[in-house]
């Protein structure tokens, strides 16, 4: 059981940072778009090259951290939640 849990929140964390780089990058899109249907094509690709090039995080910060948060739950779940060994046996 413990590790199926693991394996759901490392999924669900993994899920939120990807929700977090593609509504970023959507929003991106959006502004270059807007951009370029104002008549400014050149600064619409400067502003998308520049903010891949700054290696900015993406504005949907609380996903990106939430999902990291779990993730690191969930390896720290099945590296450090061992469990305990059955020793009914050898106290008779």
């Amino acid at each position: 059981m413990r590790i199926v849990i693991s394996i759901l929140a490392f999924i669900v964390g993994m899920g939120c940072v990807a929700y977090a780089y593609v509504g970023s990058a959507l929003q991106m899109a959006n502004e270059a778009g807007q951009a370029a249907r104002g008549g400014d094509e050149i600064g619409a690709v400067s502003m998308i090259i520049d903010f891949v090039m700054s290696g900015e995080i993406p504005q949907l910060t609380s996903y990106l951290y939430g999902g990291a948060l779990l993730i690191v739950l969930a390896v720290v779940n099945l590296i450090l939640n061992n469990p305990k060994d059955d020793d009914r046996e050898d106290s008779v």
